[in-house]
């Protein structure tokens, strides 16, 4: 399988959803993010999208969150992100290294409060927000 669209709606339309390996460092892979760049925003897809690449990295991970543009509308409706909270928790965890967040708002500080509910305090402990502003 592709590995580089290996979503099927990927294969299609290569923008749909923004997850994907984007280097490694130290043996760890880097997963990088940006919800504002992803076209399809609907949830059940995102979900399958991230468990079909987790699924395929068998090495300790790096999940680089980026925010900039993020709209209001997508902060409003925390569904996806509840639901991305209770897919690492549970099945993707222990190989994670470090959850960082980059190019945050007030909007996606508050949802990270929201989602912790989701997270065990391990996975708390790994996410870094970043105070920097990154142009990628």
């Amino acid at each position: 399988m592709d590995k580089e669209h290996i979503c099927p709606i990927c294969r299609v339309e290569p923008t749909s959803h923004s997850f994907s390996k984007i280097r490694e460092i130290d043996g760890a892979a880097v997963f990088y993010t940006a919800p504002a760049k992803a076209t399809n925003l609907e949830t059940e897809g995102i979900i399958k999208h991230y468990e079909l690449v987790l699924e395929n990295n068998k090495q300790p991970w790096i999940w680089i969150f980026d925010y900039k543009d993020f709209p209001l509308s997508q902060a409003l409706d925390m569904t996806t992100g509840i639901e991305l909270a209770k897919l690492i928790t549970k099945n993707y965890s222990s190989n994670l290294k470090r959850i960082v967040i980059i190019n945050a708002n007030i909007f996606i500080k508050s949802i990270i409060q929201i989602i912790s509910f989701f997270l065990t305090n391990e996975v708390i402990e790994k996410i870094h927000i970043s105070e920097e502003t990154y142009n990628l």
